[in-house]
């Protein structure tokens, strides 16, 4: 039997969400987080396909121009660049590159080396491919720094409460060791206890396969409390787990996907729903810079909660209001927000991975189904 553990205090995952965790498929849950973990600031789509209309990306497309640049170094915002609409696309977060920008950089930098032939090739201008290179440069040396951590205000359809409004967030960080070191510190089916801020866990394994490479899967369904007091969120979730070779080079990779499909009254939060959506992963990889050896560490979901706090401050609108989704996304999304919960996640992540912070996970009550 494989045990899972977490702590002991008598919190389980209650009858009826593990009956609805059971039916649910391993599909749903790839194809949510995978939503999830693809979407992009809708500002900063709307900015990168305006200017690749043409197959053509020029500088003052990507960046505004010397003209613009030199503006916005004294604090005129011209707008009307790809650039500038990612450092204003987060609130209060101005002048700042988030993960999901640095994602779509280089996915620009990835479509420039495409084959002529290809359909999502583009062109790029005198000086575009020097100027996302030195984007990409500066981003992963405040990765190397530390975490960084952004989000968006995205419009979904839920399956079960229609359209809503989601905050996406993304963080990500380099830690400074190689992934199969990290991953003997952290098991990636181990996540969940060594997630920030985690006040209660309950697992229950469904299914360990085996796969070719030596890796592995595992399924199970998890119920979390994090937080204490009028933030304090549960969840249920069902989680696909797995552990693989990266086929170009060998290393191992691993990630956690989710979806959560329930949320129940605790000792600490009186009501059902704290965490009304939430689906995303975890992702764990091996990257080089400058001849070392780093592990990505990137965690994103998307998001909307209904903790006590925030009854109290909008619970007059109403749960499903268009102005309660709105500030309740903005006010999620702000860096007093879930955005802080997001960096301090990674961060917890990396001390582990790096031995700077010892496990949790092997000392923890066995609190475990199967």
């Amino acid at each position: 039997m494989t045990k899972i553990g977490g702590p002991s205090s008598g919190y389980r995952i209650t009858p009826d969400a593990g009956d609805a965790g059971r039916a649910m498929s391993d599909k749903e849950v790839l194809d949510s987080a995978g939503r999830a973990g693809a979407a992009s600031d809708p500002e900063v789509r709307e900015a990168i396909d305006h200017a690749l209309d043409d197959k053509v990306l020029s500088l003052g497309e990507l960046s505004g121009g010397r003209a613009a640049r030199a503006l916005r170094a004294v604090g005129i915002d011209v707008g009307g660049s790809i650039v500038s609409t990612m450092k204003r696309d987060g609130l209060l977060q101005r002048d700042q590159i988030d993960p999901a920008d640095y994602r779509e950089c280089v996915r620009l930098l990835e479509r420039a080396a495409l084959p002529q032939d290809h359909d999502d090739r583009i062109e790029l201008g005198d000086g575009v491919e020097g100027k996302l290179h030195a984007l990409v440069d500066d981003f992963q040396r405040e990765l190397i720094a530390g975490p960084k951590a952004g989000a968006f205000i995205e419009k979904i359809q839920d399956d079960k409460l229609g359209a809503q409004k989601v905050v996406n967030q993304t963080a990500m960080t380099w830690a400074p060791v190689d992934t199969e070191a990290f991953l003997e510190r952290l098991p990636p089916e181990r996540w969940a206890e060594e997630c920030y801020d985690l006040k209660n866990l309950h697992n229950q394994v469904l299914e360990r396969r085996a796969l070719p490479d030596g890796g592995y899967e595992v399924v199970m369904l998890q119920r979390m409390e994090f937080g204490a007091g009028s933030t304090a969120t549960d969840m249920t979730k069902r989680t696909v787990v797995r552990k693989w070779r990266d086929p170009e080079n060998g290393q191992w990779r691993a990630s956690a996907q989710w979806k959560v499909y329930s949320s129940d009254p605790t000792r600490q939060i009186d009501h059902a729903g704290s965490m009304r959506i939430d689906t995303g992963r975890m992702e764990f990889r091996p990257v080089e810079r400058d001849g070392k050896k780093y592990t990505e560490v990137l965690f994103n979901n998307a998001t909307q909660t209904d903790t006590t706090a925030e009854q109290k401050l909008l619970g007059l609108l109403g749960k499903n209001t268009p102005l309660r989704q709105e500030l309740s996304a903005k006010i999620g999304s702000s860096p007093f927000g879930i955005t802080a919960f997001a960096g301090d996640v990674v961060s917890r992540y990396r001390e582990v991975g790096t031995g700077q912070q010892p496990a949790r996970w092997p000392d923890m009550a066995v609190n475990t189904e199967e």
